[in-house]
């Protein structure tokens, strides 16, 4: 009996050995755990900053549409359509605008139908006619220039001025400026919210940043030349997000 009384007491100490064993491996990992929660519990605020900076434009882009309709086929159709682009081309270089300045942006071309001359009771099949349209983006770094190329381009027939846009050809200063007002609008957000809020403002946890460059449409005649107008001034944008962290006063 004293012998089984002695097996019954280590078995016992064993088991408690173990419990003791696992109760520290249980605290431990409920230790471990509650420094996590503290870690991912760390207090923060996200805040949006913009700056804005308005830009005197150096170049403009004026938009040409060389539309014309021609009787017979498409292919003599597009063949007219390309001799008065080519002379509306011609004149744009001789008035000092390089080539490379010059481009292209849409071409068009469809079949028109007379639809009062189909006899009753006949499909219409047979286009008498086809619609070519060729857009003629003209860039152009002297502002001057414009009102003259325009008034001469708009002579020539079936060519006509659809508008032109005033931008800046270089931005990278001006959105390096606006981002600096958004960081700065930003870090003067955060301070307030934190003055309204009763914290201090720490350590930047992330930062987010975007840049808008808008190119403002003027719908009329553009530059000098005896057109005169005045070039409307270059919005240029940049957004930033930030998390800073949160600090008790």
């Amino acid at each position: 009996m004293q012998r089984g009384l002695s097996a019954y007491r280590s078995a016992l100490l064993a088991g408690l050995f173990l419990f003791g064993v696992l109760s520290l491996s249980l605290a431990h990992s409920a230790f471990a755990a509650g420094a996590a929660g503290e870690t991912s519990s760390q207090k923060t605020v996200y805040v949006n900053g913009t700056g804005v900076v308005w830009a005197d434009p150096d170049t403009a882009v004026i938009n040409f549409n060389v539309s014309l309709l021609s009787a017979g086929s498409a292919s003599e159709a597009q063949k007219a359509n390309a001799a008065t682009t080519d002379e509306l081309i011609n004149l744009i270089k001789g008035l000092g605008v390089d080539s490379k300045d010059i481009k292209s942006s849409y071409f068009s071309i469809w079949p028109d139908y007379d639809y009062s001359v189909v006899p009753e009771g006949e499909s219409l099949n047979k286009a008498n006619a086809y619609r070519v349209e060729n857009q003629i983006q003209v860039e152009v770094h002297d502002l001057t220039m414009i009102g003259r190329i325009i008034e001469e381009a708009t002579t020539i027939e079936n060519v006509l001025m659809q508008g032109v846009n005033y931008l800046v050809e270089d931005q990278k200063e001006y959105i390096q400026e606006a981002r600096e007002k958004a960081a700065a609008d930003a870090t003067d957000r955060a301070a307030a919210l934190g003055k309204l809020f009763h914290f201090n403002v720490g350590e930047i946890i992330s930062v987010s940043e975007s840049s808008y460059y808008g190119d403002p449409y003027y719908g009329g005649y553009g530059g000098g030349g005896g057109m005169g107008t005045i070039p409307q001034q270059v919005r240029v944008q940049a957004d930033v997000s930030v998390t800073f962290e949160l600090l008790n006063p």
